[in-house]
């Protein structure tokens, strides 16, 4: 089955967008990124060329435990991501609380200064 390049839009969802977000970006930078991490790029681009074909060799083959294992932990893995990202919001949630409540003890302190030195400037006597 030949697929023609505008078919695959046809049968994109809209995690699409999402997964080709970074093609968006500056071609230039990404050219650059590349070029000045070339050996980099061609370790990675080497691995990724390996698991592929093993994935190809697997479907061949009809090896269903290796696709299971590849599947498996591509799952782990997302899983494993999508934890840290909710770590991060909570720690950034936290974080803003910590602040806010900083601050909200900081103004009932300077407000007990600005009281203490209205009272010694004026020479008011506190309330009993």
């Amino acid at each position: 089955m030949v697929i023609e390049s505008q078919d695959v839009f046809k049968f994109a969802a809209g995690g699409f967008r999402d997964f080709t977000r970074i093609a968006s970006s500056d071609p230039v930078m990404w050219r650059d990124v590349f070029l000045a991490n070339k050996e980099a790029t061609l370790a990675t681009l080497d691995h990724f060329t390996d698991r592929l074909a093993d994935m190809r060799t697997a479907i061949e083959q009809g090896d269903g435990a290796s696709m299971f294992g590849v599947f498996t932990r591509a799952k782990s893995a997302r899983d494993h991501f999508l934890r840290l990202l909710e770590q991060r919001t909570m720690g950034h949630r936290q974080k803003k609380c910590d602040q806010l409540r900083f601050q909200f003890y900081l103004l009932l302190l300077l407000k007990a200064i600005f009281l203490w030195w209205v009272t010694n400037l004026c020479h008011i006597k506190p309330l009993p």
